[in-house]
């Protein structure tokens, strides 16, 4: 039975799991699951502190006391890539034991094995590490994995670097960062404050209730989220007479002050037509008015169509319920 995972197909299926979603699709966290969330990247990360703020935001202060907000809306970008994190750790258990168990190194970044770590992974990885030590990892590969489809995926796993290539791995692999560095990518964060969530999906990718969970939460938020109207040949305005006179309010405080709560106090949710959106620092105008998305067909084709953001979203019901207040409620 196969051991290791063919990294490219598992890279595909991570981005086909996030283009699945929608990204403004308002995602609600419970209690428990932050908790478990938390735990599990302290159980990682044990020098970090991490404090939630409201149901939203996961702060993060690492040793070096920088400080590092993830929100909740990059759920489904941390689900999506947790497959790739389970996949390449096996990876990770592969070359530890070549480094400790194989070589007889304390670890990957000792002064001894960065001569071969250091040069690791690279196309020409047979030529740079030397003959002799070429011939020992060869020993290795042969005894470690028993399943000769393994023995050529770790091979190939050597011989890839670069963020389109075969593992999506960037960096050397004596260095300690090599996996959490690759997965943003992977998931397609913007490359400013992409730290620490390569480590946050790894935390998680051990636990599948977490998994679970967050699954079922990015599911029950598109299911809450309105739909947005098909577009209409008949541009012109609804005959109803249209409210006129919109209000822009800003709720401001610390934490735990009960902005979110004097806000639902003027919106009744089961009447009133609404829009909630979350704002994070990886979030750009296209998600907030709309953009063009991939996603899958029916037949699992990967398609591209507009997907409208928050924004759009509000506009279009606004348009086609000219009497009725619509509300776009901007969390942060």
């Amino acid at each position: 039975m196969s051991r290791l995972a063919d990294l490219s197909v598992v890279i595909d299926k991570c981005r086909e799991r996030i283009a699945e979603h929608d990204p403004q699709a308002p995602i609600r966290i419970s209690s428990e699951l932050w908790s478990k969330i938390r735990d599990a990247y302290l159980a990682r990360s044990p020098d970090s502190d991490v404090a939630l703020i409201g149901d939203h935001t996961i702060k993060i202060i690492t040793p070096r006391d920088k400080k590092l907000f993830i929100s909740v809306q990059e759920m489904p970008q941390i689900w999506g890539t947790i497959p790739y994190a389970r996949a390449a750790l096996e990876y990770e258990r592969a070359i530890d034991s070549l480094a400790t168990d194989y070589f007889g190194f304390t670890n990957r970044n000792a002064s001894d094995a960065k001569k071969i770590f250091k040069k690791l992974p690279a196309p020409d990885w047979t030529q740079r590490v030397g003959d002799s030590n070429r011939k020992s990892i060869e020993e290795f590969i042969n005894l470690e994995f028993e399943d000769m489809e393994d023995r050529e995926r770790f091979r190939t796993f050597l011989g890839s670097k670069g963020q389109d290539q075969w593992s999506g791995i960037t960096k050397e692999l004596n260095r300690s960062d090599w996996l959490p560095s690759a997965i943003p990518a992977v998931g397609e964060w913007l490359a400013v404050g992409a730290a620490e969530r390569g480590d946050l999906v790894l935390a998680l990718a051990g636990d599948p209730e977490i998994e679970e969970g967050l699954e079922a939460a990015i599911v029950r938020a598109e299911k809450d989220s309105p739909p947005f109207p098909n577009p209409s040949s008949d541009t012109s305005a609804p005959s109803e007479d249209r409210i006129e006179g919109g209000e822009n309010a800003l709720f401001y405080g610390a934490p735990g002050t009960g902005k979110s709560y004097e806000v639902w106090q003027k919106i009744d949710k089961a009447t009133d037509p609404h829009f909630v959106t979350v704002f994070h620092p990886d979030m750009q105008n296209s998600d907030f008015a709309g953009t063009l998305k991939p996603g899958i067909n029916n037949k699992g084709k990967v398609t591209y169509a507009f997907r409208p953001g928050p924004f759009a979203r509000a506009v279009a019901c606004a348009w086609a319920n000219p009497g009725k207040k619509v509300y776009l409620v901007i969390e942060e």
